[in-house]
């Protein structure tokens, strides 16, 4: 148990974990100027719908950073692990509404493959909390 002092402490170091990929992505200038011109030509629907997710994932953030202040790592790592099914849900959701979005592929070999990992995901949950 890591014992954060308060929110504070708990959300920097979420924030350091967060942004550890972002600082790889700076060391490839090739790739952090491919992802720089893929956001230039987002639409403006496609900025919406980015600045609505982004908004709901610090949301989620703060939340998740405010459970870890109190109480288990264990025991608040269940909202993280449950994440793919409403990824899986909401991604499938929003392409119907949005067209940009790709649709999520939900034919018989992709849920072959996602079906079994969630309920992996959900029985280590379930084992956590035993």
């Amino acid at each position: 148990e890591l014992g954060f002092n308060g929110f504070v402490p708990a959300f920097t170091y979420y924030l350091l974990g967060s942004g550890i990929p972002a600082l790889f992505l700076l060391l490839h200038p090739k790739k952090f100027k491919t992802a720089m011109t893929c956001f230039k030509k987002l639409p403006g629907n496609a900025w919406g719908a980015l600045l609505l997710g982004r908004s709901a994932s610090l949301g989620g953030s703060l939340s998740l950073t405010y459970a870890l202040t109190l109480g288990k790592a264990s025991l608040t790592l269940v909202i993280v692990g449950i994440q793919p099914i409403f990824a899986l849900l909401f991604g499938y959701i929003l392409s119907i509404f949005f067209k940009f979005i790709p649709r999520e592929s939900i034919n018989l070999k992709d849920m072959m493959i996602k079906g079994p990992s969630l309920l992996i995901i959900l029985i280590g949950l379930i084992l956590l909390q035993s």
